[in-house]
Parts: C-alpha cells; structure tokens; sequence
C-alpha cells in the first residue's frame, strides 16, 4: 500500500479545507463489522487518519456547502426562510393550508425577478 505519512488539507470547490485521510478518500467503506477498509488495498483495514498516495476526494466531501456544485447567497436563503416562516404561521392561523404554498421554482423565479441571481 503506497502512503504517505504527513497529512494535509485541500480545499473543494467553495474553498472548505477538508483533511486528505482515509475517513474523507473515496475508495474508503466500511464492512458488515464497521471496520474501515479500502477498496484499492485488496479491502485491507485502516485507521481513520490514515493517508494514503492514492487518496481522491470523496463526493460528499466535494460538494460540502454547495447546491449542485454552486453555492446560493445569503440574501436568497434569507427571502426563502423568511417565506417560508411566513407561510407556516399563515398555516397555524388557518389564512392559508399546505396547499397554498409556494413552490420552491417559484419562489426562485419571484427572488430573481426582483433582486437577480441567487448564487453568491
């Protein structure tokens, strides 16, 4: 098994640094037992922190803190909260049902109808 002995950070694609280890490395998975094994390495079991020379970036950890691999802004998060907040108390106080609410393409199209992109 080729390794590596120091560890290092890279960074996805909205810059969050995430640790080259075995517990982040696509190849890792687990057995029936909970151990962690590598599927390159004839499933050979490894620790957690391990590092190894043929680490790749595991999915979940390329797209962590990205929408389809695009991050949304603030301020288009906040109208959608804010939205629907507003529609759940309008629930409760029986003014509108579940029915009523907005889909979330319309309320992406009425965001940016008003203020523009929602990506940051």
């Amino acid at each position: 098994m080729n390794t590596k002995n120091e560890q290092t950070f890279v960074t996805n694609c909205i810059g969050i640094a995430v640790k080259r280890c075995c517990a982040s490395c696509m190849h890792k998975r687990l057995s029936s037992t909970s151990e962690r094994t590598c599927s390159l390495h004839d499933m050979q079991e490894v620790e957690q922190s391990h590092v190894c020379l043929d680490w790749a970036m595991a999915e979940c950890f390329e797209k962590a803190g990205c929408s389809q691999g695009k991050v949304k802004s603030k301020p288009y998060l906040t109208f959608v909260m804010v939205r629907r907040w507003t529609e759940n108390k309008n629930i409760e106080l029986g003014v509108m049902t579940d029915d009523d609410r907005q889909t979330v393409e319309d309320l992406r199209e009425e965001f940016i109808g008003k203020y523009g992109n929602i990506y940051a």
